[in-house]
């Protein structure tokens, strides 16, 4: 998946998901194809809201 397509599933901005991937955590995983290239599994994007969700749910317990 692209940048772009993330953003769209999850609702959070392309430019902060380049930030999480700046910093090195914070967003989910991503690969680079090439150095302009950054793509993320869709597997893994899945992962990262699930693990999201039971941080969230873990919080509000």
């Amino acid at each position: 998946m692209t940048t772009k397509q993330v953003s769209e599933l999850t609702g959070i901005p392309e430019g902060s998901l380049k930030y999480f991937r700046h910093r090195g955590h914070g967003g989910p995983r991503s690969f680079a194809l090439t150095p302009r290239a950054i793509r993320y599994s869709r597997e893994s994007v899945l992962e990262w809201i699930s693990e999201r969700m039971q941080a969230d749910e873990q919080i509000s317990a």
